[in-house]
């Protein structure tokens, strides 16, 4: 989490503290949300190959699909579009 003071005004200075979620860089005006937020998002713990295709098909050599294994044990395929 990374914390932001914003100088707003021209001769008078008005401080206000923000603070940034790392992952996604939202900005919430209290610590617990910006906590909240980052402990929202997933980890990777791995990604594999699930799917390659021939080059008479696909000249990129990018897989079609792939394995996203987070920290918590959850997974999710991502498809190539």
């Amino acid at each position: 989490m990374i914390e932001r003071t914003i100088r707003t005004g021209d001769d008078r200075v008005k401080e206000k503290k923000m603070y940034e979620c790392e992952f996604c860089n939202a900005v919430y005006p209290d610590e617990e949300k910006a906590q909240k937020c980052e402990k929202n998002h997933k980890t990777l713990k791995k990604c594999e190959v699930s799917r390659w295709l021939p080059i008479d098909e696909s000249w990129t050599g990018f897989p079609e699909t792939v394995k996203v294994t987070f920290d918590d044990g959850q997974y999710a395929f991502y498809k190539r579009i």
